[in-house]
């Protein structure tokens, strides 16, 4: 594929799942980005494994989104950009998948940035609105709601990530090329550990520290067994239908003890 259209096509992605419409917005999840661009890159099989590895790391992101946790609609990292810079080049390249989620974090944080930066630029367009409003001035009103706002998304949203996805695959070679292997290795290493930091942050802002036995068993079994990961997702589907019949049935719950009846009769 020709870099000017590989750059052009991974930006103007990022672009559109970044539209306020919450048909697009769903598609910012690694999973269903990394599927795309697997399919895009002929490699379906890699590009599902690299978007459900990053997918567990923002478990705890999706999970913060829910319960209304984030103040301000700001969230923590921008998984949608970890996902179209990260996956894109590992598939280009044959990265490890472990390395590709350690590369993706920092962008994903910067994402966060980029973020911020274009909504303290939008206020500018606020402003604008309250003087042409008092003007009746429609023209100038419609630019500052829609057409303003969609200019800065543009600059913010698309222009940095087609420069890092033009750059990307060639500039990643020479990188890793230039990697000692202690730091390659270590970045394989921190990439294996931040999808249990996801369930683990995940697991704390639901809550319920009961669940987090089921997380260790089922880590540990992961590591030790070497289970693919569709097989251990089954084992988890049967644990938490079984736990949730035995907590139905009180089966999971304490049972008092039940003191001796004490017979009125005897005590005349």
């Amino acid at each position: 594929m020709n870099p000017v259209l590989d750059a052009t096509l991974i930006a103007l992605i990022y672009y559109l799942v970044n539209l306020d419409c919450p048909l697009l917005m769903m598609c910012q999840a690694p999973l269903f980005l990394g599927g795309l661009f697997g399919a895009i890159y002929g490699d379906l099989t890699t590009g599902i494994m690299l978007g459900a590895a990053l997918e567990t790391i923002y478990l705890s992101a999706v999970a913060i989104y829910l319960s209304a946790v984030a103040v301000g609609a700001n969230m923590p990292s921008d998984q949608a950009l970890a996902a179209c810079i990260a996956i894109p080049i590992a598939l280009k390249t044959g990265m490890e998948i472990n390395t590709a989620v350690a590369l993706a974090v920092p962008f994903g944080i910067l994402g966060a940035f980029m973020d911020n930066a274009r909504r303290t630029i939008n206020a500018v367009w606020w402003h604008r609105a309250e003087k042409h409003i008092d003007e009746l001035n429609w023209r100038a009103i419609t630019f500052d709601a829609i057409w303003g706002p969609a200019l800065v998304q543009l600059a913010v949203r698309f222009i940095p990530v087609f420069i890092v996805a033009y750059l990307g695959a060639d500039a990643a070679n020479s990188f890793l090329a230039a990697m000692p292997e202690w730091l390659t290795h270590g970045l394989s290493v921190i990439g294996g550990m931040l999808p249990a930091l996801g369930f683990t942050m995940a697991i704390s802002i639901i809550g319920d520290e009961k669940l987090i036995p089921f997380f260790a068993l089922g880590f540990f079994i992961m590591k030790v067994a070497n289970l693919p990961l569709v097989l251990m997702g089954v084992f988890a589907v049967v644990l938490a239908a079984l736990h949730i019949q035995y907590a139905r049935s009180g089966m999971l719950q304490p049972q008092a003890l039940q003191s001796p009846a004490v017979d009125e009769d005897d005590d005349d």
